[in-house]
């Protein structure tokens, strides 16, 4: 399995925009899976999404972790979906809790992993909590991200 993630990230990711989902390019080497692996990667809907934290190699920042998705494309079955999310302006997050993610499927709406995660803001100092809804949609062959704030 290990070895899998290291072909995938050495091919694909980028970081993202806000709650925006963007395909992977080419890997900057510096990007990177934090280990223990089976902390920071899951696998959904019978081993064909995968969801795993990447670090972008920055390692003082306070916004390095990005969420890869790895899902079937259904148009070209040769092929496979690879988006990174973010906040956006090559910003991601500083903590991401895929360790306790859950994970809801509908026929209507498809996969839906809601990720718990905290987001930095450098101009004051402060930080929030954010749950992150990603869903791998099927029927459409979208991935797509929503973001709930917390209270702090």
């Amino acid at each position: 399995m290990r070895i899998i993630w290291v072909c995938l990230f050495a091919l694909v990711a980028a970081p993202a925009t806000a709650q925006e989902v963007r395909d992977c390019i080419a890997l900057d080497r510096s990007k990177v899976i934090l280990n223990p692996l089976d902390m920071n990667a899951r696998v959904y809907a019978n081993g064909e999404v995968s969801l795993a934290v990447v670090h972008d190699g920055r390692s003082d920042s306070y916004d390095s972790l990005f969420v890869l998705v790895y899902a079937p494309d259904l148009e070209d079955e040769t092929k496979r979906n690879c988006r990174m999310i973010g906040q956006g302006e090559g910003r991601g997050y500083t903590d991401v809790r895929l360790r306790a993610a859950v994970a809801d499927y509908t026929a209507a709406d498809g996969l839906t992993v809601e990720v718990p995660a905290r987001i930095f803001r450098k101009e004051d100092g402060s930080s929030n909590t954010t749950l992150l809804s990603v869903n791998v949609n099927r029927t459409t062959n979208e991935i797509t991200v929503t973001q709930e704030l917390g209270t702090e």
